[in-house]
């Protein structure tokens, strides 16, 4: 019996094949030990989280109340809209009021507005066009962009 589910073990792993050298006896060994530390790893991990989250009390309340805690733990895509697309942009730093220079800014922004809101009436997959133009990125990542993109003065 436990001949038979080390054997599968192997097999699942991709290291069921004929052991003809002792090259092949060597891989073979090097992954199964590949293999258990990254076990080791993941379960060290665990229980280091686990006890960073006892510490504050979090793990309880997140065992008492799975469904509360599972947007924050499980990633959810959102479809992108203009909305999400001028959300990212803040308001850029302007010139001063009622000088020429911010009446262009503010043209430039309604333009821009403008824009974003007839791409997304065109065809809204091409959103993701333009973020990935704009930050590389065609969908918003799960965490979230690390530094929001910067609009300065033009």
């Amino acid at each position: 019996m436990a001949a038979q589910q080390l054997e599968d073990f192997f097999r699942s792993r991709g290291l069921a094949h004929l052991i003809s050298t002792f090259q092949d006896e060597k891989r073979r060994i090097a992954k199964i030990w590949y293999l258990v530390r990254q076990r080791r790893i993941f379960v060290i991990a665990y229980f280091r989280l686990a006890d960073g989250l006892r510490a504050f009390g979090l793990l309880d309340k997140i065992k008492a109340y799975p469904e509360a805690f599972w947007l924050l733990f499980q990633f959810h895509k959102t479809e992108l809209n203009s909305e999400i697309i001028l959300d990212l942009y803040t308001e850029p730093t302007l010139a001063e009021m009622l000088s020429n220079l911010r009446q262009k800014q503010v043209q430039a922004i309604t333009y821009w507005r403008d824009f974003v809101c007839d791409l997304e009436d065109e065809d809204p997959a091409r959103l993701a066009d333009l973020l990935g133009f704009l930050t590389g990125a065609r969908s918003i990542p799960p965490l979230g962009f690390q530094q929001l993109p910067l609009t300065s003065t033009f």
